[in-house]
This record gives structure tokens, sequence and C-alpha cells, in this order.
């Protein structure tokens, strides 16, 4: 699994695209409206043929591109902040949960209901060309977690300066690190050399 989606939900793998969220610096790894479509590829919400077309009209239009790239922002950091709230068992800040729901209703209004073998999924498949289109599925995967029964098992990662977050899905709900193979590693070898240093 590639280390930027281990969120376990598209909306906290988007989350997961500022590295290092609570050190002092924290590092963007969305550098632009490119990087987002290039993102949204990966995720496997737009198809490459769609972003082609997505990267076409940012060229050609590169105020709109920066506007649904801003919007994406917003997006990311007031579900960030609502969740996190939440998490720590605190009320999420109206504004925040506000932009929520207001890029929802945009997602929506240009989903469609469609039948994928014996499952219902949104599609944005007559929105091609819209500048807005990376967001969209983001929004709906937020709303969806944040009135589903799994927003009980959304974890801060524990990792020193990390924030990244991530839906436990271990049976016994103790998942303590977005990675055990990064985060849980570095903090094994901090405490052994702590205690290297201690003894």
């Amino acid at each position: 699994m590639s280390k930027e989606f281990i969120g376990g939900r598209l909306c906290l793998d988007f989350v997961n695209t500022v590295d290092w969220r609570t050190r002092s610096q924290p590092e963007e790894l969305l550098p632009d409206y490119f990087g987002l479509v290039d993102w949204s590829v990966r995720a496997g919400t737009v198809p490459p043929t769609e972003a082609r077309v997505l990267a076409a009209a940012a060229q050609k239009h590169p105020r709109a591109a920066a506007t649904a790239f801003a919007q994406a922002v917003v997006l990311r950091e007031g579900f960030y902040r609502t969740v996190l709230a939440h998490a720590h068992g605190e009320t999420p800040p109206e504004l925040d949960l506000a932009q929520v729901v207001s890029s929802y209703a945009l997602a929506v209004e240009k989903a469609r209901l469609s039948l994928d073998g014996t499952s219902f999924e949104w599609t944005f498949r007559e929105s091609a060309g819209d500048l807005d289109r990376p967001w969209w599925p983001v929004a709906v995967s937020a709303v969806e977690l944040l009135t589903s029964p799994e927003l009980a098992r959304v974890r801060e990662c524990e990792g020193r300066g990390c924030g990244w977050l991530f839906l436990d899905q271990s049976r016994s709900r103790t998942r303590r690190w977005c990675s055990a193979a990064g985060c849980g590693n570095r903090e094994r070898v901090r405490r052994y050399y702590a205690r290297t240093r201690a003894g």
C-alpha cells in the first residue's frame, strides 16, 4: 500500500496530503492544481483521460484553476479541523463544518447515482472539464464519514510531528500509527535510544 493512501477513506487520505502536520513547518504535498489532479488519478477518483482534459482546461484558464485548487484546500483544512475536534471530544468549529457542508452540496449537485455491479456509487462522468471536479469525491467521502458510525474509529497518528489521520480498522481498536513501518518504527527507535541514554 502506498504511504499516501493509508487513511482508510478517501477524505482522510486527502487530509494526509500535508506531511508532518503538527511540526512548526508542515510539508504541503499538493503544490498546485496539477498536483491535485495527479493525486486524484492515483486515488482512483479521476480517470487519466479526464485528468488530461482537466490539465488542458487548467492551462487555458489558470485563474479558474487556482480558484478550484484553493477551494480544495479550504475543504481539506475545514474537514481536518472538524474530524480532529471530534476525535478529541471537542465541538468542531462551525465555520469549518459549514465549509464541508457547502462543498458537499456543490458536489452532489454535479453527481449521479449509478449502479456498479450490485451496488450504487456516485459518479461525475457528465462533468468532464469542470475544474472543481477533483475535490467533489472528497466532499462526498467527507460527509459520508461524518455521518457514519465509523467516525468513532478515526485516529490521529501518535508519531511525533506526523498528524496524519486514519480509520482504525483493527479488531482491538488500538492502532496508534499511520504506518507501523514509518512512524511506529521511528517511535520505537526513539524510545530505545532514550532508554539507552537513561541507562
